[in-house]
């Protein structure tokens, strides 16, 4: 029983780690699912979840490979600088992942100004 409750767990895992990817991508927010209409006055925000000071000393020196990242509509996105991060993960039951190298890459051409860090050629 405990290895098919762990191997179930572990395919949600992995689902999860893919919504909240594909929400980055796409520039939707991964708690109302909103799309980015900046013309209309949407905008879906790239979120550090983990402050980028602790993480990486700051925006400057932000390559995507150190904090973990979800993407969130104003709204929510102030909300979770209100509630704070474990208040926001318990109501909304979401929160950022690790990039990888290749996902900072395809993110860096969506969210301009961000990765700013990054190398591709190391």
């Amino acid at each position: 029983v405990y290895i098919m409750v762990h191997s179930w767990c572990c395919i949600l895992y992995e689902c999860w780690l893919m919504y909240v990817y594909i929400c980055l991508k796409k520039r939707i927010c991964a708690v109302c699912n909103k799309s980015h209409d900046f013309e209309n006055g949407e905008s879906i925000d790239l979120e550090h979840w983990d402050t980028v000071a602790s993480t990486a000393g700051g925006y400057k020196y932000d390559d995507g490979l150190k904090g973990r990242f979800i993407s969130l509509c104003r709204k929510h996105h102030i909300e979770k600088h209100f509630m704070g991060q474990e208040g926001f993960k318990n109501k909304y039951y979401v929160e950022g992942i690790y990039l990888k190298k290749k996902q900072v890459m395809e993110l860096k051409n969506i969210y301009t100004g961000h990765f700013k860090a990054f190398d591709d050629k190391k």
